[in-house]
């Protein structure tokens, strides 16, 4: 059976698939990361130019699903660096590497196995987007949608410097999350 590119798109936006880039954390656990929500097949959550992220993380995966979570290298969301599969799981991991974004795309019959997918497309094939949340390494959280390009690129300079909460200006502080 086939489904329309469209209809999936549709199913994953009601799904909340959600992508977390790991700044320091290899496993995809804890605190000091970027996430972008409710994101669609292809969409590629990138914040930095370069390979920032230690892990990538695909959460809230419907268990009937089977995609294939995927970490990029390079500028933004280059080429892809690792894919797994999710087989049932409801979250995949890509990390012990270095990372500019992640992604996701529905795995098809070829894509049973987790690894180090050569048959998956090498590139994102829907938009980089910009994370909604970022996460530092002391659990506090900001809210990114909000934020002009320059105030933006202020807070992320702050997260990717390994910063916490102490070293975001006031100006911030509308946008905390409590």
């Amino acid at each position: 059976m086939h489904f329309s590119p469209i209809l999936l798109s549709l199913v994953a936006t009601a799904s909340a698939i959600d992508i977390y880039a790991y700044r320091s954390n290899e496993q995809c656990k804890g605190t000091d990361y970027l996430m972008c929500t409710n994101r669609n097949p292809g969409d590629c959550c990138a914040g930095a130019n370069g390979n920032a992220y230690r892990a990538i993380g695909v959460r809230a995966i419907p268990s009937s699903w089977n995609i294939i979570g995927r970490g990029h290298r390079d500028a933004y969301c280059g080429p892809v660096r690792y894919a797994a599969a999710s087989n049932g799981a409801t979250d995949v991991c890509a990390g012990g590497n270095y990372y500019s974004g992640g992604s996701y795309i529905f795995a098809g019959k070829k894509h049973k196995r987790s690894g180090n997918s050569a048959d998956v497309s090498t590139r994102s094939s829907g938009e980089a987007c910009k994370a909604d949340l970022v996460v530092l390494g002391d659990d506090t959280k900001y809210d990114l949608t909000k934020l002009d390009d320059a105030q933006y690129a202020e807070l992320l300079a702050v997260f990717h410097a390994g910063g916490n909460s102490t070293a975001v200006p006031a100006k911030f502080e509308a946008f905390k999350i409590e």
